[in-house]
């Protein structure tokens, strides 16, 4: 009878060591898998590529000088500055937000180079819309700063604004209008 429980207690002492043991080798492999399911669900970079439209306003040609438009993914990135300028946005600086501000007397946005969060404000009354990401964040390439084009279709809150055909981006700036009275005016 003495054996027996000294075989019990052998045995029970040697599943505890066992046991103590098998944690530090489940937690590694555990951290292991973790690892990997941390490495593939960080996404790849899209690749950019140059993209060969033509940038219109209203259907008038936008001289580019030698600026490119690019692609990616699905997602087409266009010259912030030639872009706004051309619907008529004024484009300034804020060093303490890192960020483009857009104005147009209407409408405004601020862009900062990294962040796929869009929103836009009136420039005249208080309010904002809610932010929205739009594919892609802005990127800086050879000190240019690029937009997703549907940019504009947030803006204009209209998702007719932008009109792609196999060669060119047309976008269709809205005709600006005062209320006089019961009466509009465009301008």
């Amino acid at each position: 009878m003495k054996r027996f429980y000294t075989g019990v207690l052998c045995l029970a002492v040697i599943l505890s060591i066992s046991i103590a043991a098998a944690p530090p080798a489940f937690a590694a492999t555990a951290s292991i898998q973790k690892k990997a399911s941390i490495k593939t669900a960080v996404s790849t970079p899209q690749k950019l590529s140059i993209a060969y439209y033509t940038l219109q306003v209203n259907g008038q040609n936008i001289d580019l000088a030698g600026i490119n438009i690019y692609t990616k993914g699905t997602t087409i990135l266009v010259p912030l500055r030639k872009s706004a300028e051309a619907l008529g946005f004024t484009l300034t600086w804020n060093p303490k937000t890192k960020s483009t501000e857009l104005d147009n007397g209407t409408i405004k946005t601020s862009i900062t180079v990294g962040s796929n969060a869009y929103a836009y404000t009136s420039s005249n009354a208080i309010g904002i819309s809610e932010p929205m990401t739009l594919g892609s964040a802005p990127i800086m390439i050879g000190g240019n700063t690029y937009i997703p084009i549907t940019l504009y279709n947030m803006l204009y809150n209209n998702p007719g604004t932008i009109q792609i055909t196999d060669t060119s981006l047309n976008i269709k700036k809205p005709a600006t209008t005062i209320k006089t009275g019961t009466d509009e005016a465009a301008l």
